[in-house]
Formats: structure tokens, sequence, C-alpha cells
């Protein structure tokens, strides 16, 4: 149920997408809930003096612009933010700047390959997507000159049940070697 007196209860600023905040914002927050939290309720963006490490960091993983400005950049942001319905700040990443309701400008830094990632809507996995075809051509190599230790195939260890020198089975996966403790191994190759 939504609390009457929230600021981000009332109209207009039920539909932001940017959240101005005080310092330290998210400290204490160390795990990827609280992006989710400003995700779920449509924040794209979070202004501040400072972040907590995690949270400025979870940020980022999760698509949320968090950016440092001044302590006086951020007191004229609350004083746009006071105007209500009238009070439009506008993110612009590529040109680095926050642009306010009166036409000023505040510019922000950022780390490029961030700024990259933002831009692009790349997360961890996209990131790693990006690089699918040097992937594929490194496991393609890696299955020619160590078919040995190829996951497709299963291998199949024994090892001592007990003691009295009796052996059970266990399979793993791995490339057809057959082995025992004894040090005796037999390669069946892959498939």
């Amino acid at each position: 149920k939504p609390l009457p007196d929230f600021v981000l209860h009332k109209p207009p600023y039920t539909e932001a997408k940017i959240l101005i905040a005080g310092e330290n914002f998210g400290c204490g927050s160390s795990r990827e809930h609280a992006p989710w939290a400003l995700l779920d309720f449509g924040i794209r963006c979070v202004i501040s003096t400072s972040f907590g490490d995690i949270f400025y960091n979870n940020c980022f993983k999760n698509g949320i612009l968090p950016i440092r400005v001044t302590q006086d950049d951020l007191d004229k942001l609350f004083d746009d933010a006071e105007r209500g319905a009238n009070a439009t700040l506008t993110i612009d990443l590529a040109n680095q700047e926050i642009r306010g309701p009166d036409g000023g400008k505040v510019k922000f830094e950022i780390d490029p390959f961030r700024k990259h990632c933002l831009i692009n809507g790349l997360d961890d996995i996209g990131l790693t997507m990006e690089k699918k075809s040097s992937i594929d051509d490194y496991d393609a190599k890696l299955k020619k000159e160590r078919a040995w230790a190829c996951s497709c195939c299963p291998i199949v260890l024994r090892e001592p049940r007990s003691h009295r020198g009796s052996f059970v089975k266990r399979r793993r996966r791995g490339c057809g070697l057959t082995s025992s403790l004894s040090g005796t191994a037999r390669s069946t190759g892959c498939g």
C-alpha cells in the first residue's frame, strides 16, 4: 500500500526515472535487491554526492546509472526537483551531462567501460557473448590439442570401497578415460 507522505508516491514524482538522493546513498545495501527495488519502481538513474561501494557497483550490473556530483550541483538539482511537474531533468550519458529544466548543464564523470556497457545494454553475460566467436575458436582448438581433457564423454574411475581393496565405479563428465587407483589408464577417445 503506498505511503501517502512519501515523495515518490505523490504526483508527478510517481513517474520519476531519476532519483536525486543525499550523500552516501545505498550504504548498507550489500545485495542486488536494492537496485532491483529501484528498477521495479522505474528508477533508471540515481544522482548523489557519494554512494555505498557495493550499491554503486550493483547499479551498473543492473543497468542503473549512478551519477556522482558535487554538493553544489546536488543542491541545484534538489531545487530543480522541487518545481514538481516543471522539474524535468534529462540525462545525456553519451555527453555525460545532466540537463535541468532551465537549460543548465551539470557534467559528470563515468568510467568509459561502464559507459559502454550502459549505452549498449550489456551485463556480464552480454559482455561474454560479445566474445562468443573467440570462445568457440578457443574451445575447438582445445578439443584438438587436449582431447583427453574434453568434457563431452564420461569418465569412469574405480575407487576403493573400503580398506579391503574392493572397487566401486564412479562416473563423472570427461573424455572416455578409464582409470584405477593403481595408475593404469585407458583412453577411449572422444566421440
